[in-house]
This record gives C-alpha cells, structure tokens and sequence, in this order.
C-alpha cells in the first residue's frame, strides 16, 4: 500500500534512496493499493521531484520502499486549483485578472523549468497544480513524466479531457513534444477563466477524442471580463497544429505575463485565497 503523510517540517531522511521509493504528499492520511499503482510512475516521481529545485515546483523530501509500503514525503500545500475553482465559481464570482495572471506565470515558469531539465509533464491540468495559503503555487505530480528525447516524448499517457489533438490522432508515431503540455496548458486557464471544463469527463469518450481532434478549438467567451491579451494566450495554446503553438519562453514574454509582478501578485493571491481555505487549512 502506499501511505500518504501530511507534514509541514518533514524530518529530511537521505536522498537516492531506492530506485522503488516515491515522494508525495497529501493533505491527509490516505492509503491506496499497490495495485493501483505502477512501479514507473512511482520511480518517475521520485526521480524528477529530487531532481527540482524551483519555487514553482512542489519539493519532494524523501521515499521509503519497506515491505510492499511506500511512504513519500512531499512539501504540504493547502489546495489543488480544480477545488479552489469549484469554490470561486458556486460563490459567482471568478479569479481577479492579477491573481490569474498570477498563477499562470507560476505554471508556466515551473513548465519552462522542467524543459530546462529535459523534463515535459504530459498531464498538465487544475488538480496538478497546487496553492497555499502563503499564496505560492507550484505543479506538482510528476508519475508520467518523460524525459525529453529531441524534446519528443514517444508514449501518450495523461488525462482525457486535457490530450492534445497530436496525441490522440497518433497515425504518424511521431510522440509528442513540449507543445503538447502547452495544449492542455491552454485548456487549464480557460477552465480557470470560465469555472467549466473545456471537454467534460461525462461526455462520451469518442464523441470528446473527435472534438479535440476535428472541431474548432474551446475559447474564452465573447462576454468574458477578462482582457484581450487572456483570450490571445489561450488562442496561441490552442492551435490545433502543436507547431503554431508557442513555447515557454515566448508565452511568458506574452502580452499576458510579460508584465507581472511575482511579488505582487502571490500577495494578491494570498489575499484572494484566506476566504476559500478551511480554518484548519490557514497559516
């Protein structure tokens, strides 16, 4: 089984411990069935999370690998944004243009981090990126991340509903780079902007794989609030030819992000987030 601690100050046992061990974190005890996992997924997080150093990716402390267990240690955040979203969007109200902005810049500066280690995500999406009530945001969960080979990862795994057209319509072999993530990036900010999946998981598994693939791409609605330079950045993820998409570096010199304050802008969203956290979730 695999045990799940919730620690604020983890005490750090060694690292490179065995290839088997894992690190996460939750917020709660939560026991899950060896069964249920796969060994890869478990040796890949771990050998990511040690691998990172970055304010914007969720640290990872240690693993131990005893007796069928795997205890994993990870840095304790508050909340995933798909439970934040859900709690702003049943009150009517949405994310301030500066703390989404905010949170897209600390997505995409971890995602531009991982690149730089050879690392693409492949299951980019809300319940993957995490936020505390310091207002730092950080993406976490690395099980099913590739190492990058030419920047072309040659499996395709990750959630439904967040797939790129590339990796669903395989008839070429080709794998998939970078661009893919930025895809499902795209679709996680306007899930952010609107409260709505862009391609719900009730809905028919054909008929969803043959709208990713054949229909128009999801955009922010003509009646949004938010500005134009959001509704350009979700456009450019969004291409259905992954190679009209941007990378990293481009979108954070974007409209959109170019001219965010970090410091400001975790302030803000610190601000924002105290009134959706639980009383046992506060700092």
């Amino acid at each position: 089984m695999l045990l799940i601690q919730p620690v604020r100050d983890p005490v750090l046992f060694p690292l490179g411990l065995k290839e088997e061990a894992k690190m996460l974190l939750g917020s709660e005890d939560i026991t899950i069935h060896a069964k249920d996992l796969r060994k890869p997924l478990i040796s890949r997080e771990l050998a990511v999370g040690t691998r990172c150093n970055h304010r914007s990716v969720v640290t990872c402390y240690c693993g131990l690998f005893c007796e069928g267990d795997v205890l994993i240690v990870m840095e304790l955040m508050d909340t995933s944004l798909d439970k934040l979203l859900k709690k702003v969007y049943n009150r009517g109200r949405t994310f301030p243009t500066d703390v989404l902005a905010y949170i897209v810049l600390s997505v995409v500066e971890a995602l531009e981090y991982l690149h730089q280690l050879e690392v693409i995500h492949r299951d980019v999406k809300p319940s993957n990126m995490l936020a505390d009530c310091q207002g730092r945001v950080k993406v976490c969960d690395f099980g099913i991340s590739a190492d990058l080979e030419n920047s072309i990862a040659l499996t395709n795994i990750g959630t439904r509903a967040y797939l790129a057209p590339e990796r669903i319509n395989t008839r070429e072999n080709e794998g998939f780079c970078i661009r893919s993530d930025v895809w499902s990036l795209g679709l996680s900010v306007l899930e952010l902007a609107t409260g709505k999946p862009c391609y719900p998981q009730s809905q028919n598994v054909f008929q969803q794989l043959v709208q990713v693939v054949h229909e128009p791409s999801p955009r922010l609605p003509e009646s949004s609030c938010y500005p134009n330079s959001l509704r350009k950045f979700i456009d450019s993820c969004l291409m259905k030819n992954k190679d009209d998409r941007p990378n990293y570096v481009q979108l954070l010199e974007s409209e959109f992000l170019s001219t965010v304050d970090a410091k400001s802008g975790q302030e803000s969203f610190r601000l924002f987030l105290a009134d959706y956290l639980d009383d046992n979730e506060k700092c």
